[in-house]
C-alpha cells in the first residue's frame, strides 16, 4: 500500500519535528562544526515551516490518523529521539540522514500534478533547500568515522655542501702538484663519471 502524499499542514508538522531532532543532535554533539551545521539546518526548517504555514487553510495541527502521511512519518521516526540521546555517533547520523530523506521524498511527491496548487507551488519553491539540507546530512554521515589520512613526508635529500661545512676548495680542487693537470673530480652520488667529449 502506497503512503499518501503529505498535506501542507503535515509538512509543517514534519518540519517542526525535524527541528526538535536537530536540537537534540546539537545538544549531544561535541563537534563544533556539526553543532553549527545542525543549528543552521534547524533555522532553515523554521523558515520553510513559516512560509508553508502561511498557505495553510484549516487546522494547523493535524491529528496523525491511521493511514495518513503524518502517522507513517511519526511511526518511522519513533525511535529517533532515543537514538539521538543515547546511540553512538554513527547511529545518530544515520538516523538523521534517513529522516531527512523521508522529508525530501514528501516534498518531491507534493509537487505532483494531482496535488493542490498551493501545496505544489510552496513545495517546489523550497525543494532546492530541502535537497541541500539532505545532501549535507548525507555527506556528514558518509564521512563520519573515516580515519584521517596522514600524508607521508618525502624522503630527506642531502643538504647542500655549504650546509655541511665542506670548504669550497675540497669540492673544486686545483691541479695536482708538479703536473699542472687538474685533479679528477669524485663521481657524483649515484652517478658514473663519463669521459669528457673532445
Amino acid at each position: 500500500m502506497r503512503t499518501p502524499t503529505a498535506t501542507l499542514p503535515e509538512l509543517v508538522e514534519a518540519l517542526h519535528d525535524g527541528m526538535g531532532y536537530l536540537y537534540l543532535a546539537a545538544e549531544r554533539s561535541h563537534h563544533p562544526a556539526r553543532v553549527q551545521l545542525f543549528h543552521r539546518i534547524r533555522r532553515l526548517k523554521a523558515d520553510i515551516a513559516a512560509d508553508l504555514a502561511s498557505g495553510c487553510v484549516g487546522p494547523m495541527h493535524p491529528v496523525p490518523e491511521d493511514g495518513s502521511w503524518l502517522a507513517a512519518w511519526r511511526q518511522a521516526c519513533s525511535g529517533l529521539p532515543a537514538t539521538l540521546a543515547h546511540g553512538p555517533d554513527r547511529a545518530m547520523l544515520k538516523a538523521l540522514d534517513a529522516q531527512e530523506l523521508r522529508l525530501l521524498r514528501a516534498f518531491r511527491d507534493a509537487i505532483g500534478k494531482d496535488q493542490p496548487p498551493t501545496l505544489r507551488e510552496l513545495a517546489a519553491t523550497h525543494l532546492p533547500e530541502v535537497e541541500e539540507a539532505c545532501d549535507e546530512l548525507h555527506e556528514l554521515k558518509s564521512t563520519s568515522g573515516h580515519p584521517v589520512q596522514v600524508r607521508k613526508r618525502p624522503p630527506a635529500t642531502s643538504p647542500p655542501a655549504w650546509c655541511l661545512g665542506i670548504p669550497h676548495r675540497a669540492l673544486h680542487p686545483g691541479p695536482e702538484p708538479g703536473t699542472g693537470n687538474p685533479r679528477p673530480r669524485p663521481p657524483r652520488r649515484g652517478g658514473i663519471n663519463h669521459p669528457r667529449r673532445t
